[in-house]
């Protein structure tokens, strides 16, 4: 028997016991609630710039791999920032929405939805929910 067999077949005895199959269902759960709170907090801080912010047209300045910088002015000064939005369409010197704080100009998001919060935020749900079907699934074995 090799190395990868020893491994497999620990790996195997480890995940067909108890304690394997709680902790896996375990691991679903805490990596969907995770994933939960962190579509929440963008949630909760896209919302507080909706509501607070204010909102201007912005420019892409500089495109670096993924890295989208994005200028706007207030007041004839200029802003820049690092947007976390990134669209592949997206070119320099495009014109995107921008919110920013009109306390904290510094403080500036692009004003549109991203489709990769939203798959998250589906990619937890279906992490806890494979969470609990184990555990309940275990629950139902072991009675």
């Amino acid at each position: 028997m090799n190395t990868f067999d020893k491994i497999e077949k620990t790996i195997g005895n480890w995940l067909n016991s108890s304690s394997g199959y709680i902790a896996i269902a375990c691991l679903f759960l805490i990596f969907g609630v995770a994933i939960f709170i962190v579509v929440i907090n963008k949630y909760i801080e896209y919302r507080n710039f909706k509501k607070y912010g204010v909102s201007v047209q912005g420019m892409i300045s500089n495109i670096e791999s993924k890295n989208v910088y994005v200028t706007f002015m207030v007041e004839d000064k200029e802003y820049t920032f690092k947007s976390h939005y990134y669209d592949s369409d997206m070119r320099y010197g495009d014109s995107l929405p921008v919110l920013y704080y009109p306390d904290n100009p510094n403080k500036a998001i692009v004003a549109k939805a991203n489709a990769g919060v939203i798959i998250f935020f589906v990619f937890g749900i279906i992490l806890v929910f494979c969470g609990i079907g184990l555990l309940r699934t275990y629950k139902m074995y072991i009675t």
